[in-house]
């Protein structure tokens, strides 16, 4: 590629960046911002948009680490204006001033950087953007568990009694999918990377001469995309039972969960009066939503991320082959989808972000939903959850 084609790369991510921002989904954008940083360090636009919505994320406070985001964003806030003429060039003297008027400090824009003598799965973690956390460029995290996004509140009614709230348990396995579907994810990639796909795989497979891939490794990915991506009908059945939004648990999925009809753009009353008083990260969620459709049921055209579920779907109700070289003459049936494997690849690294962004915004609509409860005034007390290996004795 040429300097003007990866300009123009990273000007397409940047564009991107800005209509997921729009949409609330400011995780996914900031690593838009990222990619189109890697591509053009000089992208003061990126770098602008990025450093503005971090501070707008800071100032929420709902998910911690409040003095890290202002720390990378004071960092690219000052790349904006070190290149100040490119924003004017492709945002014009308004963005450059809007930019100019951020607080920002210099210093090199942090990378996402594993611990020292981190192992090969760390730097996969990191390189890929994977960690669970709201922020990841630079050092600050617990060298065990830098997966650290949890709860960190949540208020009940005295009278409930002092059992620890369900949604702590809801989170900590949800978490844990999460982390056993990235480490799914690496274990492929890496045996697909070094030429290890037979490595301890015990199964005798016949071969259907078609180029496809059989055993541990592609199923890997099947399941690991699988897993990410069941992740957010958990994250719906979570969400009915602590807004008490009434829909019977069996019911409740990813899709449905948002309108009153499929057809209709109602809120249902409990999340109508959330996204009323300012709580952003459902309406985030909700066009995650509305993304992965494939527009049937709203008569609209099918989303950007619809070939996740589309995949999740095969691989959960039908059959999944992928194929090395090419996907070879295979007899048809409608039962199996034929996916070359790069292509299947980038689909559950795909999805694995998405879970992670998903998993965020839904700390930050249960933060928000918690801090509107104290606005009441209501009289409240603290009850202190421990984490789970301290209980345990664990280090």
């Amino acid at each position: 590629m040429s300097s003007s084609d990866f300009e123009l790369a990273s000007q397409m991510q940047t564009n991107l960046g800005n209509a997921l921002d729009d949409a609330h989904r400011w995780v996914e954008a900031y690593d838009c911002y990222q990619e189109a940083l890697a591509l053009h360090t000089n992208n003061g636009v990126a770098a602008g948009c990025a450093a503005r919505m971090l501070l707008r994320v800071e100032r929420l406070g709902l998910l911690g680490h409040e003095h890290h985001l202002h720390d990378v964003a004071l960092r690219l806030a000052h790349r904006a204006k070190t290149h100040r003429n490119a924003v004017i060039k492709f945002a014009g003297p308004r963005a450059a001033d809007t930019f100019d008027a951020l607080p920002s400090a210099p210093g090199d824009l942090m990378t996402v950087r594993p611990p020292e003598g981190a192992s090969e799965y760390e730097r996969f973690v990191a390189h890929n953007r994977l960690a669970l956390s709201p922020v990841l460029e630079g050092i600050g995290h617990d060298p065990r568990r830098w997966d650290d996004a949890h709860i960190s509140t949540l208020s009940e009614p005295i009278g409930t009694g002092a059992t620890v709230p369900p949604l702590f348990a809801m989170f900590n396995v949800m978490k844990a999918d999460y982390l056993v579907a990235r480490e799914l994810l690496f274990e492929a990639t890496r045996a697909l990377e070094h030429d290890l796909i037979a490595a301890r795989d015990t199964g005798l497979y016949m071969d259907t001469l078609d180029y496809a891939l059989y055993g541990t490794t592609p199923s890997r990915l099947v399941l690991a995309q699988r897993a990410a991506l069941d992740l957010l009908d958990k994250i719906a059945v979570a969400l009915n039972e602590h807004l008490s939004v009434g829909i019977k648990v069996k019911k409740a999925d990813f899709h449905g969960f948002w309108r009153e009809k499929q057809d209709s753009a109602k809120w249902r009353r409990a999340l109508a009066t959330n996204v009323g008083q300012g709580n952003h990260a459902l309406i985030a969620l909700s066009e995650i939503a509305a993304d992965l459709t494939d527009g049937s049921q709203e008569g609209a055209d099918a989303g950007l991320l619809h070939p996740a579920k589309a995949a999740r779907n095969a691989g959960t109700h039908r059959f999944v082959v992928l194929h090395d070289a090419s996907v070879g003459d295979s007899r048809e049936t409608e039962a199996i989808e034929h996916h070359p494997i790069a292509e299947f690849q980038r689909i559950v690294m795909r999805t694995a972000r998405l879970a992670r962004a998903a998993l965020l915004h839904f700390l930050e609509a249960v933060a928000y939903s918690e801090r509107a409860g104290h606005e009441d005034g209501a009289l409240s007390a603290d009850m202190l959850v421990r984490p789970h290996h301290e209980i345990r004795g664990e280090h």
